[in-house]
């Protein structure tokens, strides 16, 4: 947890929310645990596709951080059970022209994070 006052963790322009917002395109869609699946594929050196079995049988960490959403809400101490991204950079191995991860959810909705 941080050490900082809760006044000191807002990025400016950030309120404060103790529950969690429900921002989604439309439709929230249902996948059961029978449909989920992660792929990676790519400039990785090790594609997979995980299904929710695989998934839960690799490492699994803890971890606690902050949340400051781009629709200026921010929650505090949330409390984290996954596969960390760490784990899952070092099995698939981005190759050096690699420069950003893009999600594509079942929902279509798309969106990227830099590698670097």
């Amino acid at each position: 947890m941080s050490k900082l006052p809760p006044k000191r963790r807002f990025p400016p322009g950030q309120v404060e929310t103790e529950k969690w917002p429900v921002l989604d395109l439309g439709d929230q869609p249902s996948v059961s645990n029978n449909d989920w699946a992660l792929s990676v594929s790519g400039l990785v050196n090790n594609p997979i596709r995980w299904r929710w079995v695989d998934f839960l049988a690799r490492p699994q960490t803890d971890g606690v951080s902050d949340i400051h959403c781009v629709t200026t809400w921010s929650r505090f101490d949330n409390h984290w059970r996954g596969v960390s991204a760490k784990h899952l950079l070092s099995l698939i191995e981005p190759k050096r022209d690699a420069a950003y991860l893009i999600f594509k959810g079942y929902d279509d909705y798309v969106t990227n994070v830099p590698l670097k």
